[in-house]
């Protein structure tokens, strides 16, 4: 299968999800990266293979995992994945709670039948994911399960955080409710959500709504300037407030991360980091280098597309409390 894919001059990587405790979260953290990126993905079964396409987004879910950042998987729950023994657009849930929840909704007769693609698996659920094959393309060599990693490790830094900290001081609501986030014992989280696409698509997301009328007109300006590779990696910061509102069009992100997809994970790849009331920008020209901008009154902005798969051509099905979103 992947010697199929690189024919088809893809750049495929393959990720074995190691050990039964562990497949839930790695596999979905995994698959939503790319899936938001608008790349298929291939989920490896005991004995079969499945596309996975979308998922299921719930506001209302729990957080599960631990500590003041999290990623947006926590509000998936569900992924939809093309069968081609059992159909196309069928739900598989990330746990028997999620399952017994869609068995439930009008979308229930998606589920993935009892007892396939083993019979001794009464209900499938990402917990059966062994492995996962991304057909990316050619020289994206920063791969999903690193971005996140990088962008903890660059919000974590001090010298990064100081600057979000005095306009805190200074009485700015939006750095002051970042940091509490990330600090104090609070019931809020910052979120992580990450996907790339191509410079030129970031750079034209930012000249119309609703990120021209939303993000800080220093901050877009920036963008058009600075120099990026073809593809870029961007980990959007909000809070996990936002998440659990029930309209999209509430939802809103405090700041984001931009990673060159063509560089080593083990060597600097960030090209810029925006916190609340601050832009750094990494100076291609001289290694090393970071200009730190001063954003007096920033102000979180609106997501620039769906909080689901984009794809236009889709079909979404709306339940209670949750939207899917079919390619």
């Amino acid at each position: 299968m992947v010697n199929g894919l690189s024919d088809l001059k893809y750049s495929p990587i393959f990720h074995r999800i190691d050990g039964p405790d562990q497949r839930k979260n790695v596999a979905v953290e995994m698959v939503c990266k790319y899936i938001e990126s608008g790349i298929p993905v291939i989920l490896m079964l005991p004995g079969h293979a499945v596309t996975a396409c979308g998922y299921v987004y719930d506001p209302d879910r729990n957080i599960q995992q631990k500590g003041p950042v999290v990623g947006f998987e926590n509000w998936v729950k569900a992924l939809i994945v093309h069968d081609d023994a059992v159909g196309p657009y069928r739900i598989m849930p990330v746990d028997e709670t999620a399952r017994a929840d869609l068995v439930n909704s009008d979308v229930a007769d998606l589920l993935m039948p009892e007892g396939w693609p083993e019979r001794r698996i009464r209900n499938t659920t990402t917990k059966q994911i062994e492995g996962v094959i991304v057909p990316l393309p050619d020289k994206v060599y920063l791969t999903g399960d690193w971005v996140c990693r990088i962008a903890r490790s660059l919000i974590d830094d001090r010298v990064i955080q100081q600057p979000v900290s005095i306009a805190s001081k200074r009485g700015e609501q939006s750095p002051a409710k970042f940091l509490h986030a990330l600090h104090a014992d609070s019931d809020d989280r910052v979120v992580l959500r990450a996907y790339f696409l191509s410079a030129e698509s970031f750079k034209a997301s930012m000249r119309v709504a609703p990120l021209r009328g939303t993000m800080s007109p220093t901050v877009r300006e920036h963008y058009q300037t600075v120099s990026m590779s073809r593809l870029i990696w961007v980990v959007e910061l909000t809070l996990s407030d936002e998440l659990q509102k029930q309209d999209e069009a509430d939802r809103h992100v405090y700041g984001e991360v931009l990673l060159d997809s063509t560089a080593s994970p083990y060597g600097p790849s960030f090209l810029s980091i925006h916190l609340p009331g601050v832009l750094f920008i990494q100076n291609l020209n001289s290694e090393g280098q970071i200009t730190a901008i001063p954003l007096p009154d920033d102000k979180p902005y609106l997501y620039p597309r769906d909080f689901a798969l984009n794809n236009p051509g889709g079909r979404s099905i709306k339940g209670v409390n949750r939207t899917t979103t079919v390619a």
